[in-house]
């Protein structure tokens, strides 16, 4: 069927399907520890190309068979959702112009495809950059300019908890999507009077048929008002990226407008095709001024954290000090600070205020703590580092290879809440003897990211000790208050059903949004759907290649 299905969309593509075994192969991975391998490869040059896909994709759900479609952007996506066993769209390949740079409106204006870096060397000659790069001073996972902006916001990179610059919905104008049955939607604020029209309209007294895109405005609209009070409720909590409750309770006030677009934050492809992005952008701003402090432990890091949040940090990462020494294994050392090689913690703290003087006195502030309790540190008002430098060894540390192991992202980017924080490291040693394994943590106390890796051996027959790992250590972060979900969604790696904690109410929005935008579920099915541990274990992967892994 391979052949066949990319023989009839080569004659109506402008971009190419491929179905040749050893592309497939090559689609056949993402940044997770699965493995699912593609019918075809499809890499659209456009809109159109999407279409046309999505809508042969429709047609044959329509005669009962089903061939998915799941949208493919750098490919690093760490939970299984890049992968699929229908139809990938690669939107990197071709789909990566720069539409065009407004700078009196600061907007930009990208197709899917484009990179974080490709985006910013077109701003950097106008004075500005994509606020997105600002986020990653605070998240690890953004530091990785490979990232398409497509991917980007339907992973919800840049999560719900950024109170210094907003979240990443606060930074998105526009987005044009594909929806299920091949139509073109661009998302824009409805009324409320509008939406109660819809259906009902005439023209020259005859009634009209709605649009697919009218029907899931329509049927939004309705779910939206009869349920109010308990998404007005839910809007003020954190609920992390499971489902589409995060985005139910973004859309706004049924009585006033609506916009869908928060609903394709996280949604990993699952309800439309991300085509193109209006993005709003900011001015550039001064590179951070940095210090690195290493702690004896947890009690002394988090004493000096909240110090540091006290004067409005834009970096306050947490990292796992055996890191480091597992960095200098291979030659990888912090120099500044002798390699750390003794430390239980290494912390980075960042200041991007616009004024120097601003910065600099909260570093001196800060370094007149250190200095009183005796904690060894290092800041860039005296010896030369930037963050890239900080991360380059964490990275060092992640791509080591021992004992024909890997440090697989199993449950990457879990939200941790900072006064849970404690607990999680200081339960990690306990959780380490039981599952005998290297549980080595860093991440954000802005963001409450977090991350291990535990060493895992891919080429093993037998698998169940993977799904060990992912089963008690997502009990272990519920059991201090976290979200499994945390940064990007939950793809099929944190749906499994042993993981998944819901409620009837979350449950029942997941059911009804999906019905609406994807009634035949032909979008990246399988991805942020619950399934059985049997299923993940026919699809985790069988070697250790994972390449270079970013943070």
């Amino acid at each position: 069927m391979s052949s066949r299905l990319a023989d009839y969309l080569n004659k109506y593509l402008d971009g190419v399907a491929v179905s040749a075994p050893e592309v497939l192969r090559r689609y056949a991975n993402d940044g997770s520890v699965l493995d699912i391998s593609p019918e075809v490869v499809v890499q659209p040059v456009g809109t159109t190309d999407v279409r046309k896909t999505v809508l042969l994709s429709s047609q044959l759900a329509e005669k009962g068979l089903r061939v998915s479609v799941t949208p493919r952007g750098s490919g690093s996506d760490k939970t299984g959702a890049a992968i699929g066993d229908g139809i990938v769209l690669d939107m990197r390949r071709y789909m990566n112009r720069i539409i065009s740079v407004d700078p009196r409106q600061r907007l930009v204006h990208v197709q899917a495809g484009a990179t974080i870096s490709e985006v910013n060397k077109a701003l950097q000659p106008h004075g500005l950059c994509l606020p997105l790069t600002l986020m990653g001073f605070e998240n690890p996972e953004l530091n990785d300019q490979n990232h398409t902006i497509g991917g980007l916001i339907a992973n919800n990179l840049g999560g719900q908890a950024l109170p210094r610059l907003g979240r990443l919905v606060d930074y998105l104008v526009q987005l044009e999507v594909v929806l299920a049955d091949g139509s073109v939607y661009h998302t824009t604020s409805l009324s409320g009077r509008k939406l109660k029209t819809i259906g009902v309209e005439t023209t020259k007294g005859k009634e009209e048929a709605p649009s697919f895109a009218d029907r899931i405005n329509a049927g939004m609209y309705k779910f939206v008002r009869e349920n109010s009070e308990v998404l007005a409720e839910l809007r003020a909590r954190r609920v992390g990226n499971t489902g589409y409750l995060y985005g139910m309770t973004q859309v706004g006030d049924a009585e006033k407008s609506l916009n869908l677009m928060p609903l394709f934050l996280g949604s990993q492809g699952s309800l439309g095709v991300i085509t193109e992005v209006i993005l709003s952008v900011d001015y550039l701003g001064p590179s951070p001024d940095l210090m690195v402090a290493k702690f004896d432990n947890v009690k002394q890091a988090l004493a000096f954290a909240g110090d540091a949040l006290s004067e409005n940090p834009s970096i306050l990462n947490l990292a796992d000090g055996r890191l480091f020494a597992e960095a200098g294994k291979s030659g990888k050392s912090f120099l500044p600070l002798g390699g750390l090689p003794d430390s239980t913690l290494v912390m980075l703290v960042g200041f991007d205020d616009s004024s120097a003087k601003h910065r600099q006195k909260k570093i001196r502030n800060l370094s007149k703590i250190l200095t009183k309790n005796d904690i060894s540190y290092v800041s860039s008002l005296r010896q030369e580092f930037n963050e890239e430098y900080f991360n380059s060894i964490l990275k060092a540390a992640l791509n080591r290879v021992e004992r024909n192991t890997v440090q697989a992202p199993i449950l990457d980017g879990v939200i941790v809440p900072f006064q849970s924080v404690e607990k999680y490291l200081n339960g990690l040693p306990r959780l380490e003897r039981l599952l005998d394994n290297k549980l080595m943590a860093y991440g954000s106390l802005i963001t409450d990211l977090w991350t291990v890796r535990p060493e895992v051996d891919f080429t093993g027959a037998d698998k169940r000790p993977i799904l060990r790992l992912a089963r008690e250590y997502g009990r272990f972060v519920l059991e201090c208050d976290g979200i499994l979900a945390g940064e990007g969604g939950e793809g099929r790696v944190k749906a499994v059903s042993s993981l998944v904690r819901r409620n009837d109410f979350a449950d029942s929005v997941d059911r009804f949004v999906k019905k609406q935008f994807d009634p035949r579920g032909i979008m990246n099915a399988g991805v942020k759907q619950t399934i059985t541990v049997d299923q993940v274990m026919e699809q985790i992967r069988r070697d250790n290649d994972f390449g270079i892994m970013e943070l």
